[in-house]
């Protein structure tokens, strides 16, 4: 993205911004979307999330698809428990990964999506806010 901006390209508004994706959303067509369970460790889906493809499209560079909870249920999954950075507990919510990361100040900011508490908890355990999109 550098060298394209170096070359006069503009992208969009979102050009060179990194962010991170809730694992669960299709980005690339090689890459897992393991729902946090290891039994979709080998799962590409076919169809690549409208909302990160935008993203894309506007310039922002996806860096890190972010933990979730098993299936989007709680902060824990096969590999552990997804943890608060200042709270020193759980994550709280499926959202965990995207809300810790954000919290870290390891990416501006992280997508994910609201069910059940999913931005609402993370955001809440990981003390930073969380924007709800509406249609």
């Amino acid at each position: 993205h550098d060298l394209l901006l170096a070359a006069g390209t503009y992208l969009g508004p979102m050009m060179c911004i990194p962010f991170g994706v809730k694992d669960h959303h299709q980005i690339f067509d090689d890459e897992p979307t393991m729902y946090g369970s290891i039994a979709h460790a080998n799962n590409v889906q076919t169809t690549k999330s409208t909302l990160i493809t935008r993203l894309m499209d506007a310039g922002s560079i996806p860096i890190g698809k972010m933990q979730l909870g098993t299936f989007a249920w709680s902060s824990a999954n096969a590999w552990g428990e997804c943890m608060s950075p200042y709270l020193n507990g759980p994550g709280c919510g499926s959202s965990c990964g995207s809300a810790s990361g954000a919290a870290l100040g390891a990416l501006p900011f992280s997508v994910s999506e609201e069910t059940s508490g999913s931005i609402a908890c993370p955001s809440s355990a990981s003390l930073i806010s969380g924007h709800i999109g509406s249609y």
